[in-house]
Parts: structure tokens; sequence; C-alpha cells
């Protein structure tokens, strides 16, 4: 009993860490919908609760586009294994794959039950059967040798798929895959396009020349046979299931979710003109607006801390002349800015960018823009506060 206590802790603290990364989410087998027709959480991972009935030991959840051909891949794959002894009725299936706001996907969910002895026979003849015909019309017989009607990697390559498609519809409780036939196979197969049948006559005496030819040609292709028939039994002696069920849900909706936007306010500098020994930095306070390289949720983190900023200083600058003329910008008759943020801590931020300069008197005026803007490097600090911008589909 000393240990009860804490393990039933532990467990509380596992389930509800759990819950906390994912959102539960339910599918409605009958309905062939999520949480009553409601949109799917978006930006974060999913926790699918459904009905497993007892027979079920296996169920898969593909994700798919939801344009494209039947044969499309599927953006992601995750499965519940029933836990071995658990009599259970409901699956928890995470789904560590975020689905972008304001979309649509496909979802295909598939049932699995376990296929009896009676089955696995049957499927192991099958596939024999697919395997063999396709060597013996592939691997001719000329005069001296055997001859392969198709290139060895193209051989190996339709073995590969016999057997995928005729595993199409079972998968193993193992998560023992099907990833190809090894390499010992592609050199059996090189041994047997070099091999000289004429050294048939040394095993199979009393036999024709023809005859031994014949016979020799036949014991090459049942020990690759045998080869090929050993690796495939690896597959389907791992606790196969059967797909019993399926349903698929075509175009389902997520949740809408908001375009970051972010307003900023910070200090900075523009280099405007001189050396070092007299050098000119117009700095002023600015404002504007910045954009997210990224959503955090999908981008790298580099992008998610980065944006596009625009923006205008609230004052103009002087430059190094007698008068020290004021030195205004285009649009705003201030200063303007474009350039990149990157956050340095919480919602504090460095900037960099070009600064878009002009003199005070002309600034404003549409005609000649393009002879009297000139550019200057700018850099500062700044404060960058989050509004949501709605993003309709």
């Amino acid at each position: 009993m000393k240990y009860l206590y804490p393990l039933l802790f532990l467990s509380f603290f596992a389930a509800n860490s759990l819950l906390g990364q994912h959102k539960a989410v339910s599918f409605d087998y009958e309905k062939a919908a999520f949480n009553n027709n409601q949109p799917l959480p978006a930006e974060t991972h999913i926790l699918l609760q459904g009905k497993a009935p007892q027979e079920v030991n296996y169920v898969e959840i593909a994700v798919y586009n939801d344009k494209g051909s039947e044969k499309r891949l599927p953006l992601y794959v995750a499965a519940w294994k029933r836990p071995f002894d658990k009599l259970t009725t409901e699956f928890n299936l995470p789904i560590n794959y975020k689905l972008r706001g304001s979309t649509e996907y496909d979802f295909k969910i598939s049932f699995f039950r376990p296929i009896t002895a009676q089955e696995q026979m049957a499927l192991q003849s099958q596939l024999y059967q697919h395997l063999d015909a396709y060597l013996e019309q592939t691997l001719g017989l000329s005069k001296s040798s055997i001859q392969l009607n198709r290139s060895n990697h193209q051989v190996i390559t339709d073995l590969n798929k016999i057997v995928k498609t005729g595993l199409k519809h079972y998968r193993s409780a193992t998560n023992i895959q099907f990833d190809g036939f090894s390499d010992i196979i592609k050199q059996t197969l090189r041994r047997i396009e070099k091999a000289k049948l004429s050294k048939g006559k040394f095993l199979f005496l009393g036999k024709t020349k023809d005859e031994a030819r014949i016979e020799y040609r036949k014991k090459l292709i049942a020990d690759l046979k045998t080869l090929i028939h050993g690796e495939l039994d690896q597959i389907l002696q791992t606790n196969l299931a059967k797909l019993s069920d399926s349903r698929y849900i075509n175009d389902y909706e997520t949740e809408k979710t908001d375009r970051q936007l972010s307003i900023q306010l910070g200090y900075g500098g523009t280099y405007v003109d001189g050396d070092f020994s007299n050098l000119s930095i117009g700095n002023a306070a600015f404002i504007g607006l910045a954009f997210p390289l990224g959503k955090r949720a999908f981008a790298p983190r580099i992008l998610s801390n980065t944006a596009i900023t625009v923006g205008a200083y609230v004052n103009n600058f002087k430059d190094l002349g007698q008068n020290g003329n004021d030195l205004s910008g285009p649009i705003f008759k201030r200063p303007v800015y474009l350039g990149l943020s990157h956050k340095l801590y919480q919602f504090i931020y460095l900037n960099a960018g070009a600064t878009f300069l002009e003199e005070a008197n002309t600034a404003g005026q549409i005609s000649g823009l393009g002879s009297r803007v000139y550019v200057r490097p700018n850099f500062g600090i700044s404060v960058q506060i989050n509004l949501t911008a709605k993003l309709e589909r």
C-alpha cells in the first residue's frame, strides 16, 4: 500500500501533462465528425478519442490535404495499439501534427483486427504465388545463362511493390514494417544473372545437356524464392492486423485563427552623413507595424522571433549643413524606415534597417520623388504590442 499513492499520483500527473499538451477531440463514428461537428483545434497537438470495439486492436488516422488525387500521400499518420490484456472500448490517439487555422483537411480513420491463422496462411500463399509468378516470368532462359527481362534494379522495385500492394490493408502491431528486400536478394539476383548454366551438367548427372541447363535454372530460381519467402515471413509473423472498417471525412474545417500583427514603439538612430571625426546621427522615437516572418507553431524560432517592420520617426532629423537643414521623409513628412526586428527578451526587440530621407521643404511631394529621396542605415530598440487580424478563408 505504501507505493500505491505515489503511483496513483504519478499516473495522474502524467495523464494531466499529456492533456495539457494536447487538446482533446472526440470522434463520432456514426456521424463521421469531430467534437459534434465543431471545427478542429489549430496550431496545437491533438488527443483524438473515440470508440474501439474489443475486436479492434489497431486504429490509424491519416491526415491529407483537402485537394488532390486519390493517390496523394498523407501529411501525417498516427496509430493507436491496444495494450496487452486491456479490454477497453475506447482509444486515445495523440496527433503530434499541428493543423493550420482556417484550413480544410481530409481524414481517414481505419480500424484493424487481428488476423486468424487461416487468414495468415492465405495471405502468405497469395504473396508467394504473386512473387513466384513474377520471377518465373522475368527470369528467362537463354542458350547459356538466365536472362533477366528487366534490369536488376527494376526487378527489386517490382518485388517490393508486389509485397507492399499485398500488405496495403494490413498493419503490424509490433511496428515492424516491410521496407523492401535486403541486399542479399539483390546480390543473389546478380549471381543468377552471371551464372553459366553449362555448370548444370556437373550437378545433374545423367541428364542431357539441355535437361541439365533447365534443372540448374530451376535450382537457382528455387533458391532465390526460398530467400525471398524467408524475408517475407519475417513480416508475416509479426502479429498482423487486417483492415476491418474505415471512415473517410472530406473537407473538415479547422478553427479560424488570427494573423499576428504588432504595433512597434521604440527609439532609434539613423546615420545621416559625416565621417568618424564629424558624424551626424539623427535620433528620435519611432512608431510602426511589425509582421512576423513565421508563426511559432510552424516556423523555426529564428523566423517566429523576427519580423518585417515599417513605420516612421516622430521627429525630423538635421544634417551637418551650416544651417542644420531639417531632414524629413516621403509620405508622412517624417523619416520613414523599413527593416527587421528580432526579439531579445519577451517583448523587447532589436531593430535594424534602412531610413528613407529627403529635405523637409520638399517632403510630401510626389513629383521627382525618386531623385530626392535617399537611404541611410538605422538601428534601434523597441517594444512590440501584439494585435490580431482575422484570417478569413
